[in-house]
């Protein structure tokens, strides 16, 4: 009986063991279900915000990449528009060339010539551009920057020689200059540099200028009648443009870029249209903004300037400006001149 009671004794704290356990558990869930939870939740939301964080990283890739890309859209759309300007703009300087040959003294000797910034590689010009019947052309044009800057002549008479430069690769590769040896006298027609980019391109001109007429000069010492024209890019006085005082520390007019005018006229070349008009107010450059040609808010930059052996001479009968023709942000100049 001892036995089986202690047995019994045995199994009775078992089976207590067993209640304990059970209730322990049940407060141990209690317990979990209460603190637990939130942990977990917690821990779920700190994965959550990370996978947001790494969303909203690649979101903002996303956005940067398609600001990146629609900025070179719109680069490449201001590009075309800028090739069509362009394009326009050497249609327009076609028109002045039909126009000015159309109107010009057909006795003279040198009929018409053209200062021309291109809007291409040469390669691009169409034959109605280089051949007008009864002249022929002669192009330069930059080597270093596609469409960057050019020049070009239209004669009815061969000349002697042409060149393309003044020997210096610095200023030459811009295709800036023809130069064309018609025997009684010596033309260049001259793009000159802007220097509104930046000081290092204002310094670029000025140092032009110089290197320029220094090899002009060398022609005069072996007594050689020079005719200069093209597109100065400098406003000589303030008769030359329209608002002189607000452009004063404006490339162009800047006193430095006028003094250089100044010493080509002190050395003996002499401004066409100023001794035949010098108290004429008249323009031969005008900006595509603001209305400007309608409102005749311009600038005198385009030239021609002589040797005073030629003035002596009597050679020059004419010098104008052509405000009627339309086309290109400069019209048309010209010079009639008898040998």
């Amino acid at each position: 009986m001892l036995t089986r009671r202690r047995d019994i004794e045995i199994f009775s704290l078992s089976f207590l063991d067993v209640i304990c356990c059970g209730f322990g558990a049940i407060i141990l869930l209690f317990v979990l279900s209460k603190f637990a939870e939130p942990v977990i939740i917690e821990e779920l939301s700190k994965d959550l915000q990370s996978v947001i964080a790494r969303l909203e990283e690649e979101l903002h890739e996303i956005r940067g990449e398609t600001a990146l890309l629609n900025r070179e859209l719109q680069g490449k759309k201001e590009q075309l528009s800028e090739e069509k300007k362009k394009l326009a703009r050497l249609q327009g300087d076609l028109s002045n060339i039909k126009g000015e040959f159309a109107s010009s003294n057909q006795h003279a000797r040198v009929q018409n010539i053209i200062e021309e910034k291109l809007a291409s590689a040469l390669q691009q010009l169409t034959d109605e551009m280089k051949s007008i019947q009864g002249y022929e052309s002669h192009w330069s044009h930059a080597t270093v920057k596609k469409g960057y800057s050019g020049v070009a002549v239209y004669a009815r008479i061969k000349p002697k020689s042409v060149k393309y430069g003044i020997g210096e690769s610095k200023f030459d590769n811009e295709g800036r200059i023809v130069e064309m040896d018609f025997d009684d006298f010596v033309f260049f027609n001259v793009y000159f540099p802007n220097g509104q980019m930046s000081e290092e391109r204002l310094q670029y001109k000025l140092e032009f200028y110089e290197k320029f007429f220094d090899y002009t000069d060398e022609y005069r010492k072996q007594g050689r009648s020079l005719i200069i024209t093209g597109d100065y890019n400098t406003a000589h006085n303030e008769i030359d443009l329209k608002n002189p005082k607000p452009n004063e520390n404006t490339s162009g007019f800047l006193r430095i870029e006028r003094d250089w005018l100044d010493r080509i006229t002190e050395n003996g070349y002499t401004d066409s249209f100023r001794y035949f008009y010098p108290d004429t107010v008249k323009y031969s450059w005008w900006t595509y903004r603001f209305k400007a040609r309608d409102r005749n808010v311009g600038w005198r930059i385009d030239y021609f300037f002589v040797t005073q052996d030629i003035i002596d001479k009597g050679w020059i009968k004419e010098a104008f400006i052509d405000n009627s023709i339309y086309g290109s942000d400069h019209c048309p100049i010209g010079l009639t001149i008898e040998i």
